[in-house]
């Protein structure tokens, strides 16, 4: 069902601007509506605290467990298109859902849906899977490798990420004005005389060094 929201702004300027009489209708469709419950909790995130290191673990943001319960929303209105209850999913993908995820993320406690559901309920809404976001706070375990491969593929993961960042673009930066400046006769010589010119050392120098470094960040 389509949701109507009345304007009650009487002729205001703002209800002139957009082309509204008083006390008419806006229809919002159902996909609308939860695009702008997702954009409203993306906006409601607070933002990670920057750390020099990546950490061992990240917290799931509420707005993936958004994503989950609307997917989980279409799946039933494919399998069950006659239902009246559009905005909720049956209890057996509630606790499939999250069982499968505390499973992933190596959850010792794993989940009980009993801790955040009355047993005798045959659907949950999305306040209760928020509950299971609020009292649980599910986070991922990062390994060493994970974290290295953050800090140098994720520039916004730490500060260490931005650091090793800015040290590859001026690698590259420096490797390329190298071998740009190696090109000019200034930049060159000829050992012995009449010989084919070749850079002077100091390029090779610092090819070489550039070379080590796109090595260990490859």
């Amino acid at each position: 069902m389509p949701m109507k929201i009345a304007d009650a702004g009487g002729g205001t300027p703002r209800s002139a601007a957009l082309g509204l009489r008083a006390h008419s209708n806006v229809v919002i469709s159902p996909a609308e509506l939860r695009a702008a419950n997702v954009r409203m909790l993306s906006y409601m995130e607070k933002p990670r605290g920057r750390v020099f290191l990546m950490p061992t673990e990240i917290p799931v943001d509420l707005i993936q467990i958004r994503v989950l319960f609307n997917r989980l929303v279409e799946q039933r209105k494919q399998e069950e298109p006659t239902c009246q209850d559009q905005d909720c999913v049956s209890i057996d993908s509630y606790e499939r859902c999250f069982q499968r995820l505390f499973h992933l993320l190596d959850d010792p406690d794993g989940f009980d849906a009993a801790h955040y559901k009355d047993p005798r309920s045959t659907t949950a809404s999305w306040g209760d899977f928020y509950r299971v976001h609020d009292q649980k706070k599910p986070k991922i375990q990062l390994s060493i490798c994970e974290r290295i491969w953050f800090t140098f593929d994720g520039s916004e993961s730490s500060i260490l990420a931005q650091i090793v960042s800015a040290v590859v673009l001026g690698t590259i930066i420096l490797s390329s004005a190298s071998f740009i400046l190696g090109t000019l006769p200034s930049c060159q010589r000829q050992d012995p005389p009449r010989s084919a010119p070749e850079p002077v050392p100091a390029f090779n120098t610092i090819e070489s060094v550039c070379l080590i470094l796109f090595t260990l960040e490859y």
